[in-house]
């Protein structure tokens, strides 16, 4: 079994009330980079989904709990599931929130 123990996890994205240090577009892509570099790809969508829940943050757990269900795309062919539907929910939340700048 590989060791991933040197992966660092990414940021969370709501640790705390407030406005998210990066969009949400830009969070998903860096944790989805993180998927990868732990060879993610045979995690079930159950697993991935309590990654994803585990990187919010606590801010962002709250935030998630309180978004409706969102209905799968009509036909992009995409496999529905769990995790997809979580990331479909946060987007629609985020969808046009803009990143704080940094300084």
């Amino acid at each position: 079994m590989a060791s991933y123990q040197n992966v660092v996890q990414p940021p969370s994205f709501l640790p705390k009330n407030g406005k998210p240090e990066l969009k949400w577009s830009e969070w998903l892509r860096i944790f989805e980079n993180y998927l990868v570099a732990i060879d993610a790809h045979a995690f079930s969508p159950a697993r991935k989904m309590s990654l994803l829940f585990n990187r919010l943050g606590v801010a962002g757990q709250r935030v998630f709990d309180n978004l409706p269900p969102v209905s799968p795309p009509l036909s992009d062919g995409m496999l529905w599931n769990e995790y997809e539907e979580g990331k479909a929910r946060m987007m629609k939340q985020y969808a046009d929130e803009s990143s704080v700048l940094l300084e």
